[in-house]
């Protein structure tokens, strides 16, 4: 359609144009040329909207056609012929866009009235002619045509023999020229109807005369051609639609200028935005360097802490080994238990106690005579009283309600040469209830316990097996996991 347009403004330059009609349009806000909205591509509203630009060609529709959107649309070339515009209730969901307009009145032409002249044709060429005629006619009778062809045929050629043979004369027909009246001249009716078929009359004949009479006459009676006032009427036409044409554009120009100006603020503020996310992100960068080096030398701080947390475990364990090296435990040596008034809370250090009730004591044993005498009985050591060094002894852990079972005996020596002599000792109680132990620290109790159940199992499959501390021994070989 816009190609369509180009080619009739460019065909008819000084013709006025009018364009109407639902454009359905919708994304266009007029008469800014605003484009909003998604309905069609901005490419095509784009599209049209340069094409009225470039043609000067004006959109005059400012109210809404259909709802709030202004569809319906009246473009002109001459918007200062347009004297009114408005819109009226239509038959469908679209107002009618109605147009006055400034223009002349198109008069019909008065066809000519043709008079032939029979006196001066020849009648025996129209003789041959007709002949050829009927010859011709004759052989597309055959072509299969129906009778209102042919007819259409005859009447064809007939009227075109009458009028190449015939000379004729052009009049303005009589009957054009409006009768007069004796009576009732002066009705306001009839005289508004004589000035039209005056008018008309008067037309007719400046159209003849313009045709038919001489070109220098024809061109004296061109007036406005050549008359001062109506060139200069003429002229002022032309400079003031010009005018408003230019007008139209620069205004189109000044809007596209505005909208231009818009957009450069708006990339102005979107270039400011980025240069602050930009200073801001420079800045967390900065700061994440500063945080990962916090970290980094938290890491290494860790490592050493963690480094010096293992030396002194590894050092704790140790010292435990150390402080338990000389310690013993005596197992399955029965507890025997005194009730005694007691008026204090007071204890020694090798009497192993227990709250009964408010004002009573449980004094069980002093576990120093009990293991000195279970060394001379049981195991067998002479004068163990007396060569015997041992700093203290006590029941392990606290005596549980109803169990029946005693508790291990720890035994701290202050020699390791008479703890390894009662160690060994511990042979002669083969086959008895009795038990002796080196105690060991939690890690290693832990790591013993593991290994028991693997150590009964190579036994079972009569194999050497014994525990050295925390390690299985399985026929002389370190046992791995």
């Amino acid at each position: 359609m816009i190609i369509e347009i180009n080619e009739l403004k460019l065909k008819f330059k000084n013709s006025t144009f009018w364009l109407g009609g639902d454009f359905n349009l919708p994304d266009i806000k007029w008469p800014e040329q605003n484009i909003s909205g998604s309905m069609y591509t901005k490419e095509l509203n784009e599209a049209f909207i340069d094409m009225l630009n470039n043609l000067g060609i004006e959109q005059m529709v400012d109210f809404p056609t259909r709802k709030d959107n202004i569809l319906d649309l009246f473009c002109t070339n001459q918007p200062a012929l347009i004297t009114k515009i408005k819109s009226i209730p239509g038959i469908s969901d679209h107002d009618i866009v109605l147009v006055d307009a400034i223009c002349k009145p198109q008069r019909s032409k008065q066809s000519q009235h043709k008079i032939y002249l029979w006196k001066k044709v020849d009648i025996k060429k129209i003789k041959d002619i007709t002949s050829h005629f009927i010859s011709e006619l004759i052989s597309q009778a055959n072509e299969n045509l129906n009778i209102d062809q042919l007819w259409n045929k005859f009447k064809e050629g007939s009227n075109k023999i009458i009028d190449d043979n015939l000379v004729s004369q052009c009049k303005i027909d009589k009957t054009l020229l409006p009768p007069k009246k004796l009576f009732g001249n002066q009705n306001e009716t009839f005289i508004k109807k004589r000035q039209t078929e005056l008018e008309i009359y008067l037309q007719t004949v400046l159209f003849y005369m313009t045709h038919k009479i001489a070109s220098p006459l024809a061109a004296f009676l061109e007036f406005h051609n050549y008359e001062i006032h109506g060139i200069t009427q003429t002229m002022a036409e032309d400079l003031y639609n010009k005018v408003q044409n230019y007008i139209h554009r620069l205004n189109n120009f000044e809007q596209k200028f505005s909208n231009v100006d818009t957009e450069i603020i708006t990339c102005k503020e979107r270039i400011s935005v980025l240069e602050h996310s930009a200073e801001f992100m420079s800045d967390i960068k900065d700061e994440h360097k500063s945080i990962k080096a916090k970290i980094q030398t938290l890491t290494k701080s860790f490592e050493v802490s963690k480094t010096t947390s293992n030396s002194v475990k590894e050092r704790l364990a140790g010292v435990e080994a150390q402080n338990l090296s000389n310690n013993l435990l005596f197992f399955a040596i029965e507890e025997k238990i005194v009730n005694v008034e007691m008026e204090t809370n007071g204890a020694q250090g090798n009497v192993d106690e227990g709250n009964i009730g408010e004002g009573k004591k449980n004094i069980q044993e002093n576990c120093l005579d009990i293991i000195l005498d279970f060394c001379e009985q049981t195991l067998k050591i002479e004068n163990a009283k007396a060569n015997l060094k041992l700093e203290k002894a006590y029941r392990l852990g606290k005596k549980k309600v109803g169990e029946s079972r005693p508790r291990p005996i720890v035994v701290k020596f202050s020699k390791y040469g008479d703890r390894e002599m009662v160690r060994k000792s511990s042979k002669r109680l083969k086959g008895s209830d009795f038990g002796i132990s080196p105690q060991y620290p939690q890690e290693v109790l832990a790591k013993r316990k593991k290994l028991i159940p693997v150590m009964l199992e190579k036994r079972k499959e009569k194999k050497t097996a014994y525990l050295v501390g925390d390690k299985l021994f399985v026929e002389g070989v370190l046992y791995d996991e």
